[in-house]
Formats: structure tokens, sequence, C-alpha cells
């Protein structure tokens, strides 16, 4: 396959959500992504599981717009080694400031579609996650799928100063001004381009600018017209296009929003485009 047919990655793009384990997992050869990827402001590599990190640091070969996130994504919530993970989240964070950019707490969240582990498990984790983010001030990327209630619950009971996104955003206007009135970011993938999603374009078009934030969710997830293959952030062009036709600006000028909400939320971090 090559996976560089119809790649675009325009001048000091964000991917705010990627998988680059995942990706090298499913054959793109990581080191010449992010030689393309040079001109990137900020790839946000996020975590599935923490005892990852030392192979997610490893792939991004040091470059300064390769950052990284650490934390127990739910589908692995239903593993009897939980406590263990949860311990190695705490272990990476608190040394966080020896030199791994590590910027934010997660994947982490609620998922009631594939019940990877029971209710009160997953959400137990979850809250132990977000009680990490508010005490190292960090932002938390949730994952949430058919668990809007319990989680706009859970993020009710605790304060984050540091706020965080709902990643891969997949319901309607409604969720997500839910989780806008709690200070939530907003982040949309490639089934944002997809044809039957009317209801997620109409929670697009509701988010504001100072909110938004766009991902790969690599390697799922392709936008349009590449849905089907191995997605990777060198298909950014695709997703930044779709999302300022639909906001009715340039596609620089969703770049420098996109930039300025990241800047925000996960710090001043990565390449600055000059």
């Amino acid at each position: 396959m090559d996976h560089w047919e119809n790649a675009w990655v325009p001048f000091g793009v964000i991917d705010t959500h990627t998988h680059l384990e995942a990706v090298a997992g499913k054959g793109v050869p990581v080191n010449e992504l992010l030689e393309r990827l040079a001109s990137a402001e900020l790839i946000v590599d996020v975590s599935i599981d923490p005892r990852t990190l030392p192979e997610r640091t490893r792939l991004a070969g040091g470059r300064p717009f390769v950052v990284h996130t650490t934390g127990v994504h739910p589908s692995i919530t239903g593993n009897p080694d939980l406590d263990q993970m949860v311990e190695t989240v705490e272990r990476q964070l608190a040394s966080r400031n020896d030199g791994t950019p590590v910027v934010a707490v997660g994947e982490t969240g609620l998922d009631w579609y594939r019940m990877y582990a029971p209710r009160d498990v997953q959400i137990a984790a979850f809250e132990r996650h977000l009680e990490l983010a508010r005490r190292e001030s960090l932002p938390v990327v949730i994952h949430n799928r058919e668990a809007d209630d319990d989680i706009v619950a859970a993020l009710r009971r605790t304060d984050l100063p540091a706020s965080g996104v709902m990643h891969c955003f997949s319901a309607d206007a409604a969720q997500a001004r839910r989780f806008l009135d709690l200070g939530m970011y907003i982040s949309f993938a490639g089934n944002l381009t997809y044809r039957s999603a009317e209801d997620l374009r109409a929670a697009f078009d509701i988010v504001p600018r100072d909110r938004l934030l766009l991902e790969t969710d690599a390697p799922y997830l392709a936008p349009a017209p590449l849905r089907g293959r191995i997605n990777h952030p060198a298909y950014l062009g695709h997703l930044y296009t779709f999302a300022a036709d639909r906001a009715r600006c340039s596609v620089d000028e969703m770049v420098e929003q996109i930039g300025s909400n990241a800047r925000a939320l996960f710090g001043e971090i990565g390449n600055r485009p000059g």
C-alpha cells in the first residue's frame, strides 16, 4: 500500500490526537511519516497503555513537535493489572519534568457501547484519571461512547483547572453544548467528513471557534475521500479543508485557529511556524 498517496500536510498543522504506536503497528513507517510532518506545529501522541510510553518516545525520535499523553484507555480497563497501570501513569506524571514531554492525562473515559469492563470499574478508573489531571493541573483527554450523562456527572464532581477535550466527538449539538458548558474543548476527527454524519456536522457548527480542535485519531477514521485506508497525520489536510469549508474560512485560518486553541489547552510547545 502506498501510504503517501493523497497525503497533504498544510504548513503549521496540528494533530491533537493520534496513536503513533498503533500507526506503526498497521505498517506505516513512522520515521518517514514524521519526516513528512516536519512542518507541522504539533502532533499529540495519545496513550492507550502507559507502559508503551518508552516505545512511543523512541518512535518520536526527539522531534520537538511530537508530545505525549499518559493514561489507561477504557478498552483495557478490564485487565487484571489495571491498578498497576494507573500507578504507572502516576509515576510518569511525577517524572514528566525529567525530559519526557507529557502534556495531558489520558486517553481515559467511559465506553458503554463496547463495555470493555463493568461500569463501576470504568467509572473508578476514569475518576482516578480526573483526580490526577486535577492534581497535576494538566488537561484530560476523554473518550466517550454512549456515556454522556456519566461523563458529565464525573466532570461536575471534579474541578479541572486545566480543562480538557472531548476527543473524536461523535454526538449531537445538544450534547456538545453540555460539554462546552463544563469548559471542555470539542475535537472532531475524519468521521466529520462522512456523508451520514449530519448530526456531527450540526455539532461542529455550534462549537465556538476558540473551543474547536481537529484530530486524526489515527490509525482510525481516515477522512473522505480516503475512508477505509489506514489513517495517519499526513492526511490532515483533507480534514482541515473540510472543516474550513464548513466554517467558511480558509485552510490557513483554520490552521491558525486550531494552533491557538491547542496552545491554550496543551501549552506553548512544539514547533512555532515562522
